[in-house]
């Protein structure tokens, strides 16, 4: 596992599978009460795990937990 330690932003469906980053924000207000109530929250670490091949689901694991996210809502989060 590798820990991303760049000064640059990005979304998190544009990140490699493998890498672990910082929740920096979420943009859409919404996405971002569902994935807080999840524990989803700015400052927590989170690894892309796999990538859906056509649906472009990413799925993250953040602690003991592993959500599927929709190709929108990982463009949503802005991680570093």
């Amino acid at each position: 596992m590798q820990v991303r330690s760049e000064k640059t932003n990005k979304a998190l469906s544009n990140v490699k599978i493998g890498e672990a980053h910082q929740v920096v924000q979420i943009s859409d207000l919404l996405i971002a009460k569902r994935l807080f109530a999840m524990g989803l929250l700015p400052g927590t670490f989170i690894t892309l795990v796999r990538k859906g091949l056509f649906s472009g689901t990413c799925y993250v694991k953040s602690g003991m937990i592993t959500l599927a996210l929709r190709k929108e809502e990982a463009a949503a989060i802005e991680v570093a």
